[in-house]
């Protein structure tokens, strides 16, 4: 099985492991997944229904880095990014977790491999099932690209004028000023120096904050987590991936399966879509230096706001 050059999920997406693309078919989008999260999904996807111990997918996805150490916090967090990657594309509960076992394909999704050696065969064909992997990203790109205007002059046209506007007044304001009638020399100038003299402190506001901005960022962005929301709890951070779950659930949820939420804990929320499925990454301590996590997925329903 090591000739694949890529896997058809559904009927729509793409999988290509050698390019860690995960590419949706109708949208034209595409997805790069980072390098071990890419090496597991590849995995599971070739031993579909197969369970999948985490030593195995760690020693598949890290290679000889697992010879240095791979945190348990790494690979969760490599789970979860393949796991928001896959919903950005509508594969929601791909991959069953069976505690205290690993994970695996759900037996019921649909997946095709297409080989080298079927796809170099049917290099003109537009058969999904066996193309070749570097004419159906070339197609799908052409395809998301706008229709060209069919009126050259028109564009041409259009290019010269921009051209000539631009070279004559580069800025917005410069322009609507000189297009105006009876404006001198100096008038010109003189408006143009007071525009100037108006966004002088909101520039100047602009460089002294710049420096802040960039010394605090760094401890505010939390890799895969960027984009979770924080909850208002005065007890513990908690962050979710979207608000359709209201604080107590979540902190009821927590209690009932004994998470801690201290000063210095960190809780991250993340449920499928009808909720079948409820996934937390809990961290005692969670900092640029050190993450000290361990995952929790529970198997329920969740009442979920209109």
């Amino acid at each position: 099985m090591d000739d694949i050059d890529y896997f058809v999920i559904g009927e729509n997406i793409i999988f290509i492991p050698t390019k860690r693309l995960i590419i949706d078919g109708v949208n034209r989008k595409e997805i790069k997944l980072q390098v071990p999260a890419s090496m597991c999904f590849e995995k599971l996807l070739k031993k579909q229904g197969e369970v999948i111990s985490q030593n195995e997918l760690i020693d598949f996805g890290w290679g000889e880095k697992r010879k240095s150490g791979v945190s348990t916090n790494a690979y969760y967090q490599s789970i979860l990014h393949l796991r928001k990657n896959l919903e950005n594309v509508g594969l929601f509960d791909i991959i069953d977790t069976i505690p205290r076992n690993g994970l695996r394909i759900n037996k019921k999704i649909k997946v095709s491999c297409v080989y080298l050696s079927e796809s170099a065969s049917a290099e003109g064909s537009d058969d999904l099932y066996h193309r070749p992997a570097s004419a159906v990203i070339a197609d799908l790109r052409v395809k998301s690209q706008p229709e060209p205007e069919q009126n050259t002059a028109a564009v041409d046209v259009t290019v010269a004028t921009t051209v000539a506007t631009r070279r004559e007044s580069p800025l917005p304001f410069v322009r609507d000023i000189h297009q105006s009638k009876g404006v001198t020399r100096t008038e010109f100038i003189n408006t143009a120096s007071k525009k100037w003299r108006k966004q002088a402190p909101f520039m100047a506001l602009a460089v002294t904050l710049l420096p802040i901005f960039v010394y605090f960022w760094p401890a505010q962005n939390d890799g895969v987590f960027s984009d979770y929301i924080k909850l208002n709890s005065k007890k513990c951070a908690i962050y979710a991936a979207d608000n359709k779950h209201s604080l107590s659930e979540i902190q009821g949820l927590m209690d009932k399966s004994g998470l801690p939420c201290t000063s210095q804990s960190k809780t991250f929320f993340t449920a499928s879509p009808m909720g079948t499925r409820i996934n937390f990454i809990s961290c005692t301590t969670y900092d640029e230096h050190t993450q000290n996590c361990r995952s929790l997925t529970i198997m329920k329903d969740i009442k979920v706001k209109p």
